[in-house]
């Protein structure tokens, strides 16, 4: 299912700046993970994988006993290391905990000679039954996002998928992921493509317990499970952020050296690599790609002036500089005058 199959419409909330700078250069900006408002980005998802992947390890270990099932020789190691660590349980916990580890090393190293330079994320709000029946939008997002009152910028959910498509085919990404993000500890109520993403991780566990021994031969079986850890990891979030309803867009800017490596598809090879911008800001410099830069407009159909004073102003302001675009200009009914 596509993205716009489920949600007509996709929003983003900003700033009068943020909503300036877009709507001038026609340029959305993805943002660097670690300079994002979620302490936890990324790294919410490190305990979901852990208890899901233990049942799986402990269940290869109990089998592994069986001397049947491998020589006397490699019976006798595992049998040494059960006694380090006091029982098959405990031995279990400290290779699902050692497998996220070295999954978690692998994909988000900040070292230079590192292929990529880590995710770079742009967030929608979905469309929801209760903040966009009509113009108001969620109170927490003109809170959070806008503490001048902010502005929301609505997109056509099939411009957009149109947009990521075009951007995949100029652009080298080695992940790159356009999709839901799932809230809290609860899988069962998870959208359909991060549970896949979770069997696709338990299907490669027995590798790595294979290959204990073998650092290598474990590396590459991490390595085999990389893009659906990425996409895992980039799209949970505490079920605190749940009211967002999120829908996010997050590309591994590859280098130049990790594209000629031939590592990926050689479709890939005349694709430019992404330049990293900085801005700054009140608590330093923050990193961000330019997504989308050509010379056409961006695909906004509406933009929703948030709560304020001068709602009605801006909202008359914003119709002036619009003119003839085509835009649409709302306010939002809730009574909150800002900050």
């Amino acid at each position: 299912m596509k993205l716009s199959d489920k949600y007509k419409y996709l929003y983003h909330y900003t700033t009068y700046l943020g909503l300036e700078g877009i709507l001038n250069s026609n340029i959305l900006w993805a943002t660097h993970y670690q300079h994002l408002n979620d302490s936890e980005e990324l790294l919410h998802a490190k305990k979901i994988i852990v208890d899901l992947i233990f049942p799986k390890i402990k269940g290869i270990i109990e089998a592994r006993l069986d001397a049947s099932t491998i020589s006397q020789e490699s019976l006798k190691k595992l049998n040494i290391l059960l006694d380090i660590f006091s029982g098959v349980e405990p031995f279990a916990k400290n290779q699902a905990e050692q497998f996220v580890g070295l999954m978690y090393a692998n994909v988000l190293s900040e070292e230079q000679e590192q292929p990529t330079v880590g995710p770079f994320i742009f967030s929608f709000c979905a469309e929801s039954k209760d903040a966009f029946t009509d113009k108001n939008g969620l109170l927490s997002q003109w809170r959070g996002y806008g503490g001048d009152g902010g502005y929301c910028i609505e997109f056509l959910t099939e411009d957009i998928e149109n947009l990521f498509r075009e951007e995949l085919g100029q652009c080298f990404y080695p992940v790159r992921i356009f999709d839901e993000v799932a809230y809290g500890q609860n899988l069962i109520k998870m959208p359909c493509s991060f549970q896949n993403d979770l069997e696709v991780l338990e299907e490669k566990i027995p590798d790595f317990i294979d290959n204990l021994n073998n650092p290598q031969k474990a590396y590459e079986a991490i390595s085999k499970a990389a893009d659906e850890f990425v996409s895992v990891i980039s799209r949970s979030k505490h079920y605190g952020f749940r009211e967002e309803n999120e829908v996010r867009m997050v590309f591994f800017s590859g280098t130049e050296s990790f594209k000629i490596n031939g590592e990926h598809n050689p479709l890939e090879k005349n694709k430019r690599t992404k330049k990293i911008f900085v801005r700054n800001v009140d608590d330093g410099a923050v990193p961000y790609i330019k997504l989308f830069d050509n010379e056409n407009p961006l695909p906004i159909k509406r933009i929703i002036v948030g709560p304020h004073r001068d709602k009605l102003l801006r909202k008359k302001s914003l119709e002036m500089m619009l003119n003839s675009s085509g835009i649409k200009v709302d306010y939002s009914d809730i009574p909150f005058l800002g900050f």
